[in-house]
């Protein structure tokens, strides 16, 4: 009878489940078209990227791949994760075009010091990574590794299959490390997005790790050659744009472009939390009036370098247009905003009651400026059912006690007119007061 229901086996889900060596070595044992001729695919982890793979997942890769004459003929396997260290071993075969064999990985998820190891093999002249989604997550972006990437782009080993590219400016104070980034890597990496078409790259991220160093961060050159890639239409696919760094108005007037320009209509979302992207307001604001940014929904300007003067900047786009898209906005850790700031928000949306109508999310947390009559401008603009309609989420976590004060006294007296009631579903005001 158990046999008969092998034979019959069609697909095997074992999502979830700790893979730890022994139970590597057993599946490897199974998986034989001799046992289940008909099984075309096997699930490990299904939309469950953070959690661990075990240490059994080289055992398993290893054995699939030198096994793979008697693996069953229409075998898939999905969700495959990598996150320890990957052998040269193991990546040599991922990478050997030779393996015509091999059971196809529709999805092949890579992180941290693995994919140094990976894209280092799939550089490689006769290597070819046959993968139909890759994601690169998690990693360090040292000075090998950046050369790994750029000579791996040049070979076009991955570039047609890449959709996801995260990573983070190593930690090094020297070229000594090992981990070094030196200008030059970095640059003639965002070099070579130019020069090669990612058209199934979704999401690309390059921020700051918890600890890191100035030398190694991205700066306005950098962000000018990816915007080279933009304009020339090789990361038209791209919807989320992360980027972190001593950038600023140079750089991100050269991404943004010029009025009529469309390089940057596919973006949802677009980040710039800790840099001085917030010098660089009047080209982003230019860029949300004018449709160049038609689609973007989510805005994170966090820590990114935004004053008074740049929120002044920001409402004349509130004046100008409705906004419609925008459900985020990320304005958290600007110390310099203050009370002139948001009343120049006040201001445009009376001008203009129809813009911003989307807004979900609006992050002031950790704006240490924001005190005395901040708050109650902040209510003035809550207060009305006509601004800032679908707001559902207000983030004063960390502000100046006044402006908390101010804002909450009005709120309370507030609360039962029904005008009010829609913000108070959501609403997320914090505790933490500064002052």
């Amino acid at each position: 009878m158990a046999t008969g229901v092998l034979r019959r086996l069609q697909h095997l889900d074992l999502s979830g489940n700790f893979l730890d060596e022994n139970s590597a070595i057993a599946l490897v044992g199974g998986v034989r078209a001799s046992v289940v001729p008909s099984l075309s695919k096997v699930t490990f982890w299904d939309e469950l990227p953070s959690l661990p793979w075990g240490e059994g997942a080289e055992v398993l890769l290893s054995g699939l791949l030198k096994g793979v004459d008697e693996l069953p003929k229409n075998l898939e396997i999905s969700n495959m994760y990598i996150r320890h260290p990957l052998s040269a071993d193991l990546a040599h075969s991922l990478c050997n075009s030779h393996s015509n064999a091999l059971p196809p990985f529709p999805r092949l998820e890579v992180f941290g010091g693995a994919v140094r190891t990976l894209v280092g093999r799939a550089g490689g002249v006769n290597a070819s990574l046959r993968v139909p989604e890759l994601v690169l997550d998690d990693f360090f972006l040292s000075g090998p590794t950046a050369r790994a990437l750029t000579n791996s782009f040049t070979w076009g080993k991955i570039t047609q299959s890449l959709v996801c590219l995260r990573a983070e400016m190593p930690v090094a104070f020297s070229p000594q490390d090992d981990s070094w980034l030196s200008a030059e890597d970095r640059l003639a990496l965002f070099e070579s997005f130019k020069e090669f078409n990612f058209p199934k790259l979704t999401e690309l991220s390059f921020t700051l790790g918890p600890v890191h160093s100035r030398e190694t961060n991205l700066i306005d050159l950098d962000v000018i050659a990816l915007a080279g890639a933009f304009r020339k239409g090789t990361l038209a696919a791209v919807q989320t744009l992360e980027l972190s760094g001593a950038f600023g108005r140079v750089g991100v007037e050269a991404l943004m472009g010029e009025p009529g320009q469309t390089h940057l209509s596919g973006l949802v979302t677009l980040k710039f939390a800790q840099s001085y992207a917030g010098t660089g307001m009047g080209a982003i604001s230019a860029a949300l009036s004018d449709g160049r940014l038609s689609r973007l929904r989510d805005l994170n300007l966090g820590a990114g370098g935004v004053d008074d003067e740049g929120m002044i900047i920001f409402c004349e786009a509130v004046r100008s247009s409705d906004l419609e898209s925008l459900q985020t906005l990320d304005l958290s850790g600007n110390f310099p905003i203050t009370f002139r700031g948001l009343s120049a928000l006040r201001d445009a949306l009376v001008e203009r009651p129809s813009s911003l109508t989307s807004l979900k999310l609006l992050k002031l947390s950790n704006c240490l400026w924001v005190e005395g009559h901040a708050g109650f401008v902040l209510f003035q603009i809550l207060s009305t059912g006509t601004r800032l309609p679908s707001l559902q989420t207000l983030d004063l976590r960390i502000v100046g006690r006044q402006a908390w004060f101010a804002f909450i006294q009005n709120f309370t007296a507030q609360t039962a007119e029904a005008r009010f009631q829609r913000v108070r579903t959501r609403l997320n005001l914090g505790l933490n007061v500064i002052g």
